[in-house]
């Protein structure tokens, strides 16, 4: 399957839920950290091309959530809106690559007038090259090197 594919079909991915039925789940937890990133087809995010496909959010291993966009329709509003509420109520962010994240996310927000509000964002891309920087600081990287299990052949494993 290729990238686009997938991107089509982003609606049927496991674990993959409605902006509303995430938004549902969020407002009865109230997290005071979440760790969020955003999918989309390239690195280049200031395409117009490369909108996000996904939003993900997680705040245990209960709670991840992969909320898919539609790239521009009813869809993309919800997802945007949902975001917006993240990211007004929930004090810290945790991201892989903040820089990234947050240029999507913004292109996301943008796009329905809503502005990017973040109180606190911890990105471990950055903290990785605090501690050391000659090394590579890739997430599946640092998972290996802290014994954490990481695996995109095995969907048991996350």
């Amino acid at each position: 399957m290729s990238l686009l594919d997938a991107i089509h079909e982003a609606q049927d991915i496991e674990g993959s839920v409605s902006p509303a039925e995430f938004i549902a789940v969020f407002r009865k937890n109230q997290p005071e950290i979440i760790a969020f990133d955003t999918e989309s087809a390239t690195w280049k995010w200031h395409l117009e091309s490369s909108p996000p496909f996904a939003l993900q959010f997680s705040w245990s291993k209960e709670h991840t959530y992969y909320v898919p966009c539609s790239h521009g329709g009813a869809l993309d509003q919800e997802a945007a809106e949902a975001l917006y509420e993240v990211f007004l109520t929930v004090p810290t962010l945790v991201c892989h690559n903040a820089l990234y994240d947050m240029h999507v996310a913004k292109r996301l927000l943008d796009a329905f007038g809503l502005p990017l509000v973040v109180r606190r964002i911890e990105d471990t891309m950055l903290m990785d090259a605090v501690l050391d920087e000659q090394r590579h600081h890739g997430l599946k990287e640092r998972c290996k090197d802290l014994d954490i299990r990481f695996s995109d052949d095995d969907p048991d494993v996350l």
